[in-house]
């Protein structure tokens, strides 16, 4: 795990500078930060084993939804037994930046990996960008890891739009609600494109008090508007 002190942007630098805290006082009366990379973590794309890795549960994962516009297709940050997920409802979608490395096919495909819930058999398949489509995907009742396979050439480097088709819903009962809401799975995380997920794989964390945290192996992304 490479632990960063301090991480801005700085206008004047076309990469980020990471100071030692001890240094940043000094650094600072110099030059005028304009982004501070680790108060905005929420807006970094993880990558891990080569693919893009999608907290469900984050306050983060509501830009990969149009923050439900023109109409929500999730139910962002629901505890379901402790885990902060998404509900997925039956036709869900996303918007994903991609890199030209997560986003290319090994062996002439493209996996998709979720970790999910279900509530009773059911099945989940994956449209990109209005034309690959996976073969339906078995699920079953309770948490799983799934693979879904897009032929080679769906996804694209830049921006990826993805429709999630689920077969079946259940009734999830969610803190405030009066009711139960209909949903079809409660996803914890997603990864497009990389390598596996390791079976014991859990998220990693990217805060450790003020300082930014980037997994072993791994990397994070920022998309600014300079």
């Amino acid at each position: 795990m490479k632990t960063l002190a301090r991480c801005f942007l700085f206008a004047s630098l076309a990469a980020p500078l990471c100071l030692p805290v001890a240094s940043f006082a000094e650094e600072a009366a110099e030059r005028h930060a304009v982004f501070d990379l680790h108060a905005n973590r929420s807006l970094a794309h993880l990558e891990q084993r080569g693919g893009l890795v999608i907290a469900a549960g984050a306050p983060g994962f509501v830009r990969y939804t149009h923050f439900g516009r023109p109409s929500p297709t999730w139910r962002p940050r629901v505890a379901v037994d402790g885990i902060k997920t998404a509900l997925a409802l039956p036709a869900a979608k996303l918007s994903l930046p991609l890199t030209a490395g997560q986003a290319a096919a090994q062996g002439g495909e493209h996996s998709i990996y979720l970790r999910l819930k279900a509530q009773a058999p059911s099945s989940v398949k994956i449209s990109a960008n209005g034309k690959g489509a996976s073969a339906a995907v078995a699920l079953k009742p309770g948490w799983q890891v799934v693979e879904v396979k897009l032929p080679g050439g769906a996804l694209h480097a830049g921006e990826n739009a993805l429709s999630l088709t689920f077969a079946q819903v259940g009734n999830w009962m969610v803190p405030g609600s009066p009711a139960p809401v209909r949903a079809a799975a409660a996803v914890d995380w997603l990864q497009v494109g990389g390598s596996a997920p390791p079976a014991d794989y859990a998220l990693p964390k990217l805060s450790d008090g003020d300082k930014l945290q980037i997994p072993s192996g791994g990397a994070l992304y920022y998309y600014l508007a300079l």
